[in-house]
């Protein structure tokens, strides 16, 4: 499958595409096959911009992970479902439907929705995490993943928070970490140039 971008007024949807794109594969724990995992992403995408409500999350879900499940032959994948702007009540939609990894862009959200809805749900935090909120996600007791982490520093912050916050000693869960590498040297992109990756 190949996806060919037209005229200037698409470059920023090609640099925002192939940016997601990145972050998502990771996510779901790309595995080499990408014109398969293209071909998933490029139909969920185009499914976009349902009406809100339990069936259209339920058809969207729906949809996703049928492209997920044909793309992936049998393989695992892990959806995260993006939550950002989304009501707790079409989250709690989602995860009535089996739906239990969810994507969250800003601390405070993930804190309201975290609060909000049960214990089973497994956030992922998918922002640009600024380093005074650093203690504030690591106290999510089922927050498993900050898959948007750009610098040592911000990696070592995360470290002294998340053992103050007892993760990993028989208490919370540890976090999963995700380095955010810019391969693309644009100055937009939030992502590590200090790893030495």
């Amino acid at each position: 499958m190949k996806l060919h971008w037209r005229g200037q007024r698409h470059a920023t949807a090609k640099a925002a595409f192939r940016w997601t794109l990145a972050l998502v594969l990771f996510s779901l724990g790309y595995n080499g096959d990408r014109p398969a995992c293209l071909a998933c992403l490029c139909r969920a995408v185009s499914s976009a911009g349902v009406p809100a409500g339990n069936q259209a999350v339920a058809e969207g879900l729906r949809k996703v992970q049928s492209c997920i499940a044909e793309a992936a032959g049998g393989r695992d994948v892990r959806l995260v479902a993006v939550s950002k702007f989304k009501a707790a009540e079409a989250v709690q939609a989602a995860l009535d439907l089996g739906q239990v990894d969810f994507g969250e862009n800003y601390v405070q959200e993930l804190l309201e929705k975290a609060s909000a809805l049960p214990s089973n749900v497994r956030w992922h935090f998918i922002g640009r995490l600024q380093s005074n909120k650093v203690k504030k996600l690591v106290n999510i007791p089922n927050l498993v993943a900050i898959e948007t982490v750009d610098s040592s520093a911000l990696a070592d912050r995360i470290a002294s928070a998340a053992q103050a916050a007892g993760r990993g000693e028989g208490g919370i869960d540890p976090l999963d970490l995700f380095v955010q590498v810019d391969t693309s040297n644009e100055e937009t992109k939030g992502a590590s140039h200090g790893f030495g990756v």
